[in-house]
């Protein structure tokens, strides 16, 4: 091979190498621009997640100011107006003092004795006369009933579920009125138009024991904290309704106090009611509609027995029942924990578990939780699961609450005499 030839391939040889190094440089280009690609594609997504987040938190935000600002402004609805009137007024019946039986409240069904009275019958006819039976979707003995059992409770709270023309709330007002004392915490989230323009014809002295809340009862029940000795449950008859009702009546409804739940001969809140005491059979039904329940015949338009009303009234047990299964003792807004407090009843042996679930409203919020355990040996007594250091919140200043949380390992339910004290 001459000299010519080997430069020419030395040449080539050059021409391709640098060829490579080109394909080299570009293919190495290319994957950088590819993993810029990706690192862009993964910036974004984190944006996007971000973004999401903040719209999340944004919502939060929004969804409790504005339940906070409905709640300001319930508070401060001022009396209805005349010119809040119905077109047509309605009629009023004179504030008069209707009789009643006087009953033992610690019988273990004071809802017989009071029906069984001659004072009773009495009071049925006044609410069959009273003008406002015409706005009622329940019978007069119905109305009577309440009345009856109001003036024997002198509650200082009662709450009704389905206002509808504000006929039986004006029956419970007048028992509070002659009870002097007390008032009725009426809700229905389509009554804006209607129910204040009614109470504003009421005698100014029914006036008084009245509050009508224009919510939905979910948006009630979260931030009511009083302990009503009665819950009238008319609202939706749905079974998923009717039994969010009920639960959520029996977690505010003070001791021995009583839930009313209407309209039982339908399906929707007599298999609510049945599956509520299925779980809590601690309470005691006043009659005994529910154990004449038939399978196979799901629509009994007559399975109350307490007649001409369409009522199952459930009474609360005298103290709290904990099992294996969690309970929720509510929600509560304070600065900071150091102790939480039950009272248990004697013979009470086994463990019990406490899970508080603290949460911070800052941006972002802060959620966490803390469990402790105590073992009772049948004494009863005060039990206290202390906090040391306390629960605080993360930012001071801050929005905190406890959501409280127990359940029990033992032989036999754990009988508390209270709701757990949060201090």
């Amino acid at each position: 091979m001459g000299i010519v030839q080997i430069v020419r391939r030395i040449l080539g040889l050059n021409t391709l190498i640098e060829d490579q190094r080109a394909q080299i440089l570009a293919a190495d280009n290319i994957q950088k621009q590819l993993a810029e690609g990706q690192r862009a594609q993964i910036q974004a997504a984190d944006n996007i997640q971000k973004l999401l987040a903040e719209g999340q938190r944004a919502q939060i935000r929004a969804a409790d100011n504005i339940q906070k600002l409905l709640a300001e402004i319930v508070d401060r609805l001022p009396a209805p107006t005349t010119a809040q009137l119905p077109s047509v007024p309605i009629a009023v019946a004179p504030l008069a003092d209707v009789p009643f039986p006087t009953v033992d409240m610690a019988a273990a069904n004071p809802i017989a004795a009071i029906m069984s009275a001659a004072e009773f019958r009495t009071a049925t006819q006044f609410f069959l006369d009273n003008p406002a039976s015409a706005r009622a979707l329940i019978s007069p003995n119905s109305q009577a009933l309440l009345y009856c059992l109001l003036r024997n409770l002198k509650p200082e709270n009662v709450v009704e579920i389905g206002t509808y023309r504000a006929s039986t709330t004006e029956a419970m007002c007048r028992a509070l009125h002659a009870d002097g004392k007390g008032v009725v915490h009426t809700v229905d989230p389509f009554g804006s138009a209607t129910v204040p323009g009614i109470i504003a014809q009421w005698p100014p002295a029914l006036r008084e024991h009245v509050a009508f809340r224009p919510l939905t009862s979910m948006a009630f029940f979260a931030d009511f904290r009083a302990a009503p000795d009665l819950v009238f449950i008319d609202g939706n008859h749905d079974f998923e309704f009717a039994l969010f009702d009920l639960y959520a009546a029996a977690r505010i409804v003070g001791s021995k106090g009583f839930i009313v739940l209407d309209n039982i001969s339908q399906p929707g809140p007599f298999f609510a009611a049945l599956a509520f005491r299925e779980k809590h059979p601690e309470w005691t039904e006043m009659g005994h509609t529910l154990s004449r329940f038939r399978a196979g015949h799901p629509f009994d338009p007559h399975r109350t027995t307490l007649i001409n009303t369409d009522f199952l009234i459930l009474r609360a047990p005298a103290g709290v029942a904990v099992r294996n299964i969690p309970v929720n003792a509510g929600i509560v807004e304070m600065p900071e924990l150091h102790t939480v407090s039950i009272i248990a009843k004697a013979e009470s042996k086994g463990t019990l578990f406490l899970q508080c679930v603290l949460r911070t409203f800052t941006d972002p919020p802060v959620e966490r939780t803390v469990e402790r355990a105590i073992t009772l040996n049948g004494d009863g007594g005060n039990a206290v699961f202390k906090f040391d250091p306390p629960m605080r919140p993360e930012q001071d200043g801050a929005r905190f609450t406890v959501e409280t949380w127990l359940t029990w390992s033992g032989t036999s339910p754990l009988s508390l005499a209270a709701p757990p004290s949060l201090s």
